[in-house]
């Protein structure tokens, strides 16, 4: 019998599996919020600021969240086209994923 393998694993790539007999997968459902985690509120935020997209890693040695988040600033619209006001990269840190400190 081989011996059973207990850790979580996220399966982005499946190259793990093929070496895995009998198997079991086990989704977890998504949690909605009811509002997001990470509000464009601090006071260097300008009004016109969008958060773009976001990468979040777990640090396992510092048990703490990571997320690299880009800001996109749009100044203003000529001829229906939006021009370009500046990007930013941001940085926060959470203990839950879910109240992150910049």
């Amino acid at each position: 019998m081989a011996p059973e393998y207990r850790k979580k694993v996220l399966l982005i790539d499946d190259s793990f599996l093929l070496q895995v007999h009998g198997l079991q997968r086990k989704v977890n459902p998504a949690t909605k919020r009811p509002e997001p985690v990470l509000m464009m509120d601090a006071p260097w935020n300008r009004e016109n600021e969008r958060l773009s997209y976001a990468n979040i890693l777990y640090d396992p040695d510092e048990k703490v969240f990571k997320m690299w988040y880009f800001i996109w600033r749009s100044e203003s619209r000529e001829a229906g086209v939006i021009v370009d006001g500046g990007n930013k990269l941001a940085y926060a840190t959470s203990a839950d994923g879910l109240h992150w400190e910049r």
